[in-house]
């Protein structure tokens, strides 16, 4: 996948393949929803041989919006991994949400930056796909512009959650996300929540009570999850492991406003110091709250293990005996 970065103030643009289809969305968290539009419009691409693009946004076209504050799911990085698990021959093209951008009319969208500026020869976006200043286009302003122009239109609708029938979307999983419902959200995304990062140093108060942890940091802009203990599995260099995460605070020993993702790997005993892993985020266990002493966090710590056991022995008997790593 080519990463192309654009600001809509630059008239030149990006180098793109020539007459490419595109699809165009924040696909913030990349869920079920979202991928299903890709890959309709991976579909409709090698169908009419033409090259796929897939248009985004940064920050996400919700944000910085006067009284609107949207979090995202996840990272860029992350999205752009995401991305190329998905469709790795496609072209990502990241447009500058600035004010040229959020202000544009949705006329001189269509014309003058998908039709001129980008050659684009077909069009797939989601059955709500709303652009243009004030949101003033949507899929039958888009669809009456390619008609006009000859060019491929499809809109994909939206994939429902099959037992609740209601439609997956981004706002609805960082609303699972705030609750510390990660088992859902996870089904909604298509995989586990995860967090992932270069391992940071810490106070080192773990190791010396024998809960030795490998911390990252949240980053900033992003939906902060419930705060609080969960189970979680962790890919290291050195394998996948099962351990107990905590993120938040941390007010027992922590006095500051970072949100911080503490991990005590189960069975790991390796220095990761500087190493680059990833956290899912399989179960919530409790809540985070401040000990009156180390000696009575240790004396939780060591019940969260024993639980976090327990839960590992449910998830093999639920995979039919097996660890699904």
């Amino acid at each position: 996948m080519i990463l192309r970065q654009d600001a809509v103030s630059n008239r030149q643009g990006p180098d793109l393949p020539d007459g490419p289809l595109i699809t165009i969305g924040n696909f913030d968290g990349v869920h079920l929803g979202h991928r299903t539009l890709i890959l309709k419009a991976q579909e409709a691409a090698r169908l009419h041989g033409w090259p796929l693009v897939v248009m985004t946004f940064w920050p996400n076209s919700g944000e910085g919006v006067p009284g609107r504050e949207v979090r995202r799911i996840y990272t860029e990085e992350q999205k752009n991994d995401l991305f190329e698990s998905l469709v790795p021959q496609a072209c990502m093209l990241r447009l500058t949400f600035d004010d040229g951008l959020r202000k544009m009319p949705e006329e001189e969208f269509f014309r003058h930056l998908l039709k001129e500026r980008y050659g684009v020869k077909g069009i797939v976006v989601g059955e709500n796909f709303r652009y243009g200043y004030g949101g003033a286009g949507n899929v039958e302003t888009l669809k009456a512009h390619c008609a006009q122009e000859g060019m491929f239109f499809q809109a994909v609708p939206g994939v429902q959650e099959e037992e609740s029938g209601r439609i997956i979307s981004s706002t609805w999983i960082r609303e699972l996300l705030e609750a510390g419902e990660m088992e859902h959200a996870g089904q909604l995304l298509g995989s586990c929540y995860y967090a992932e990062g270069e391992v940071l140093h810490g106070k080192r108060l773990g190791r010396t009570i024998g809960f030795p942890t490998v911390n990252l940091m949240l980053e900033p802009g992003l939906t902060e999850p419930r705060h609080g203990v969960y189970l979680s599995r962790i890919q290291t260099p050195d394998g996948w492991f099962y351990g107990i995460t905590n993120l938040g605070l941390n007010p027992t020993v922590e006095h500051g406003n970072r949100i911080k993702i503490e991990t005590h790997l189960l069975e790991h005993e390796g220095n990761l110091y500087g190493r680059h892993i990833r956290v899912e985020f399989l179960r919530y266990m409790r809540e985070e709250h401040r000990f009156d002493s180390v000696e009575a966090l240790k004396e939780q710590l060591q019940r969260d293990k024993e639980k976090a056991r327990c839960l590992i022995q449910e998830f093999h008997t639920e995979n039919g005996g097996e660890t699904q790593l």
